[in-house]
């Protein structure tokens, strides 16, 4: 009630924000929609509303109308790097690397010196397992942004092992002050036992960055791993004290819809698990990787890598494995698997595109330099792929 005589009153763009938000929590996406377009009209420069409203579009498996409506904001905040992020994320998932890769070309031309864009070119390429490529990249981001921690803390990570020591060094020289760097030194120390070490440099994070919620889940699953209950108890409280509201893991966890008004110490222990989670991934692709390069032609070895990346949500890797699979294992079951996941992707992208339901009673478009967005009634869709037989079902 008092957000909407705030609004009646001249609200800001804030006051409409805070309104989507309040009905997002409510699970009132048709208000939450039709708040987001009124805000839109009134402030179509504020670029947290676009976000909002592309993100709505996600949730729903509309995405197709989540693109165009990144599309829309980016005309009309075109140096906007969240816009930019979520747009290329979107095209990866619809239309695989190729696309992502040009939005984030262009992304930087425009945002030249940012870090997150360039951190997100190497790690696509990454994830579609061109290595060599985002080698490159990660080599000409540090030119071009030779002081960025974040940047500096993931180099640390690409490197092979026996590297690693001299490229720390090189992060420290630049970024001493830095947490990513100081925590990507920690986790060196940790793999390789050395506690003491590991839990000074991960205080030393903490210390730099409480605001950053991802070293204190680091902090704390260290704890849980090497520490007592005393120290597991000091993490958590400093953490409380500390209420950190960034960090790429922690953000996710936190904004989630089901997350909304979740207590430090909750967030804080479903990061945990989320990073723990990460882990055991990792190291199962490393021990996939020698296995399907020592026995090039096992079937079964390639659809285990394909069945890590699918359950991980990494649908783009899991194409990417199940290509190199019909190359070099191509047997029925590869080709059929291979089938079913391009069907069952066809079904979703006609659920949230084809079958719309009707729009609302007072359609619109958003002034966004010619993009027009009709305001729909929606039902939450499932945005996971399902397999209907029992056969087919083994996949996941």
């Amino acid at each position: 009630m008092l957000l909407a005589k705030a609004r009646e009153r001249g609200g800001t763009e804030r006051v409409w924000m805070k309104s989507a938000i309040v009905e997002r929590e409510s699970g009132n996406t048709d208000e939450e929609r039709r708040l987001l377009y009124d805000g839109l009209k009134r402030f179509p420069s504020f670029f947290k509303l676009w976000l909002m409203l592309g993100q709505l579009e996600e949730r729903l498996s509309y995405l197709e109308r989540a693109k165009e409506v990144y599309e829309s904001g980016l005309k009309q905040c075109s140096s906007c790097v969240p816009l930019w992020l979520s747009l290329a994320k979107m095209e990866e998932k619809m239309n695989g690397l190729s696309k992502a890769r040009a939005v984030l070309t262009m992304a930087r031309k425009k945002n030249p010196e940012s870090p997150e864009l360039w951190l997100a070119a190497v790690r696509a390429e990454s994830r579609h397992g061109i290595e060599k490529e985002a080698d490159i990249l990660m080599a000409k981001a540090l030119q071009v942004c030779p002081n960025s921690g974040i940047l500096w803390a993931a180099s640390i990570e690409m490197v092979l092992r026996p590297q690693r020591r001299t490229k720390s060094m090189d992060a420290l020289k630049r970024c001493n002050h830095d947490p990513h760097v100081i925590a990507a030194i920690a986790k060196l120390f940790w793999h390789d036992r050395n506690v003491d070490k590991a839990r000074s440099w991960l205080d030393r994070a903490v210390t730099l960055g409480p605001d950053i919620g991802d070293f204190w889940a680091l902090f704390c699953k260290f704890e849980l791993q090497h520490g007592t209950k005393e120290t597991q108890e000091d993490v958590l409280k400093r953490c409380i004290a500390a209420e950190p509201k960034y960090g790429e893991r922690w953000e996710a966890v936190s904004k989630a819809v089901e997350n909304s008004h979740q207590p430090t110490e909750a967030i804080l222990k479903k990061v945990v698990v989320a990073l723990g989670k990460e882990e055991t991934s990792a190291e199962a692709r490393v021990i996939l990787q020698e296995a399907y390069a020592a026995i090039p032609y096992s079937e079964e070895i390639w659809l285990a890598a394909f069945k890590l990346e699918f359950e991980n949500h990494e649908p783009e890797r899991a194409r990417m494995l199940l290509a190199k699979a019909r190359e070099r294992a191509g047997t029925e079951r590869v080709w059929m698997k291979s089938a079913i996941v391009e069907r069952e992707s066809e079904n979703m992208h006609r659920q949230g595109e084809e079958g719309r339901p009707p729009l609302l009673a007072s359609p619109g478009s958003i002034p966004a330099g010619g993009m027009c967005i009709c305001l729909q009634r929606v039902d939450p869709g499932s945005s996971s792929i399902r397999f209907r037989s029992q056969e087919h079902a083994r996949m996941t």
